[in-house]
């Protein structure tokens, strides 16, 4: 995972879709909630919107009315897709500690938001580029 991130500085392109982003966090994290999904991207809110309403449209995630919020939405993976998923990585631990580095990786990516939304307002509408190296 550090030299695909090593890469991905150096070449200054992305090596690990964005789909593959959001679909591996849902698989770590379960069902998760439209805001939080949307920052386990790299991508523009634009293009996960786009992204997200392919996935939908192809049964890959399905959405559900969040049970306390009935006007949020939550994102989780389809039970089909979740087997397959299951039945990749658990097989394969290199597999399995790829996928739990990035989706540690959007985690603290979301941290590092919620930090600077507290800091400035405006900021919570941007997005922070992950530009460091391990």
């Amino acid at each position: 995972m550090k030299r695909i991130l090593y890469l991905e500085s150096k070449l200054r392109m992305r090596l690990i879709t964005a789909e593959f982003e959001l679909l591996s966090f849902l698989y770590f994290n379960g069902p998760t909630k439209s805001r939080d999904l949307s920052l386990s991207t790299k991508s523009s809110i634009a293009n996960f919107q786009l992204i997200l309403r392919r996935l939908r449209e192809s049964a890959v995630v399905e959405v559900e009315q969040d049970q306390i919020d009935q006007r949020v939405r939550v994102y989780r993976l389809s039970d089909e897709i979740r087997h397959e998923f299951s039945m990749i990585f658990d097989a394969d631990a290199e597999s399995r500690a790829v996928l739990q580095q990035i989706a540690g990786l959007a985690e603290r990516e979301t941290d590092v938001l919620d930090r600077c939304a507290n800091c400035d307002p405006d900021l919570s509408q941007q997005r922070p580029k992950l530009v460091s190296v391990r």
